[in-house]
């Protein structure tokens, strides 16, 4: 009778067994959309530490990652087919170099250059893909600046109720100006879409980040789910699965500067797909309410504040050429930074030990999945 028992026992252990190793690697969350295991479509590569503080990765090509660590000497390349890291740029305000705690925006040009503005200095740098510096250009009149294509810009005002413009790329005087509207050729105001109106009420309309895509800029939004696309021609919004509740409802109470609710944490691209790694949490009124906004709280505990918002496993993939919302990744791992090409996913995490980039592999072609 026991040893039938533990027949039966075995019996349905290896049912269940079966069972779970049949799992599909897709399944659906509220809403009904696909949403995709990162284990089941990535392979971890490699690992790159013994960074300070990184920020902006791109990754142009299958061979080259780019990011800037304002801790560590600038603007580097890291190399995948030979697993070297660049010395850097370095820190400063000489020709190519970044001043530390600034704000960057890095994007690709044509012929494998690097476009990276550098809002604290006023100065767009342009390098080659060894990170030689080609051009330097002097901006100003805007929060940040990508190309569209070498000679058209997208840039997003600091004020007023214009989301983002288009215009071209000044080289007289080495000087772009950002604040003549004679020189906008296309425009998208908070105005003009019903998805943009509680924004106003709500303090939300704060911008996130942002990626060049060769052809076209993403543009996110800290409170928002939705993006906006730009093209030469076009500025359109990029409809997200579901949207994000804002975290203050009627303009109740102004976050602090240190504490940033957040939609989008970051895009990035690839020749077919636009990836964005999306929150999605908010704060509810009756936490804002807690929340002691003279200051007077620790380093600590602000940083496990913001730390609620500023990771997430949650990526979204979006069709690069319709726009239209394609599936989620559910990432091995949660993610502060992406870098996305054709072959590999890089993703930034804090772990006690230090900040690490993560390299993984796609292990299905993007027309299996």
């Amino acid at each position: 009778m026991a040893n039938a028992s533990r027949t039966r026992f075995c019996l349905f252990i290896l049912l269940v067994s079966t069972l779970v190793g049949c799992d599909e690697t897709e399944t659906t969350v509220e809403g009904d959309w696909k949403v995709i295991r990162g284990d089941s479509l990535l392979q971890r590569t490699d690992s790159i530490g013994g960074l300070g503080n990184p920020r902006s990765l791109m990754s142009p090509t299958d061979t080259a990652l780019y990011f800037i660590d304002w801790s560590l000497n600038g603007l580097h390349r890291y190399s995948t087919s030979v697993g070297t890291l660049s010395s850097g740029t370095g820190i400063g305000q000489g020709p190519g170099q970044i001043r530390d705690e600034s704000a960057y925006f890095l994007a690709p040009l044509s012929g494998r250059r690097i476009w990276l503005h550098d809002r604290q200095q006023g100065r767009v740098t342009i390098f080659d893909a060894a990170l030689n510096t080609l051009e330097d250009i002097t901006i100003s009149g805007s929060m940040r600046t990508l190309p569209v294509k070498d000679s058209l810009l997208v840039t997003v005002p600091r004020v007023g109720d214009r989301v983002v413009d288009i215009r071209p790329l000044q080289r007289s005087q080495a000087r772009i100006e950002g604040t003549r509207p004679d020189a906008v050729q296309r425009a998208y105001s908070a105005g003009t879409s019903k998805k943009f109106e509680p924004v106003g009420q709500n303090y939300a309309l704060r911008y996130g980040p942002s990626a060049s895509c060769g052809g076209s800029v993403i543009v996110g939004f800290e409170f928002s789910s939705f993006l906006i696309r730009a093209r030469k021609d076009t500025i359109d919004v990029l409809e997200p699965p579901t949207s994000v509740p804002f975290p203050v409802q009627e303009g109740q109470a102004r976050l602090p500067n240190w504490f940033n609710p957040k939609g989008t944490l970051d895009l990035a691209c690839d020749s077919s797909h636009i990836y964005s790694l999306f929150s999605g949490k908010h704060v509810s009124r009756s936490k804002v309410r807690t929340l002691d906004l003279s200051g007077r709280l620790t380093s600590t505990k602000q940083a496990e504040l913001s730390a609620q918002t500023e990771r997430s496993t949650h990526l979204h993939v979006y069709d690069r050429e319709e726009g239209a919302f394609a599936y989620e990744i559910q990432l091995p791992t949660a993610a502060r930074k992406i870098a996305v090409n054709d072959k590999y996913l890089y993703v930034l995490r804090h772990r006690p030990d230090g900040p690490h980039i993560l390299h993984y592999s796609f292990i299905n072609e993007k027309t299996n999945r």
